[in-house]
């Protein structure tokens, strides 16, 4: 098997020929903050999520915080690449699915919780100024109100 893998926007792939567009930066950086918050490193290869399906749940999480925020700042479509780089770049090794351009990982992944996915912290580590957030959050604690 070949042990060098490359990475473009449809996923891994096995030679450098091969490669069509690169990962989007903007999409890379979307990923990077659904796994921080949602994802964890584990010792054994996870075969019950794989890049593809993941990429899903990083892109609806995208639109969530989106519509939430009434914002464009996370992409709301997430290549396959991307979520394979994002996880590269955090410590993810992928592990190639035969002959597909998706991957595995030593990946804990959280169940979806909406409610969880509304704290959220911004790419460079500050906390994301939303005031009318901040005021709900205020009025309504966690686990009081039924819509947050």
């Amino acid at each position: 098997m070949n042990s060098q893998l490359f990475i473009d926007a449809y996923g891994l792939k096995p030679s450098k020929e091969k490669m069509d567009i690169p990962p989007d930066p903007a999409q890379i950086k979307t990923v990077e903050a659904w796994i921080q918050l949602h994802c964890k490193h584990i010792k054994t290869l996870n075969r019950r999520h794989y890049s593809y399906g993941l990429k899903h749940r990083a892109e609806q999480w995208g639109r969530f915080m989106n519509d939430y925020f009434h914002t464009d700042i996370l992409s709301s479509y997430v290549s396959n690449g991307a979520f394979i780089q994002a996880a590269l770049n955090l410590g993810y090794i992928p592990s190639p699915i035969g002959n597909t351009f998706n991957a595995y990982f030593r990946m804990g992944v959280r169940p979806p919780n909406d409610k969880d996915e509304i704290i959220m912290e911004s790419e460079f580590g500050k906390k994301i100024d939303f005031p009318a957030f901040e005021q709900r959050q205020a009025a309504c604690p966690v686990g009081a109100c039924e819509d947050i």
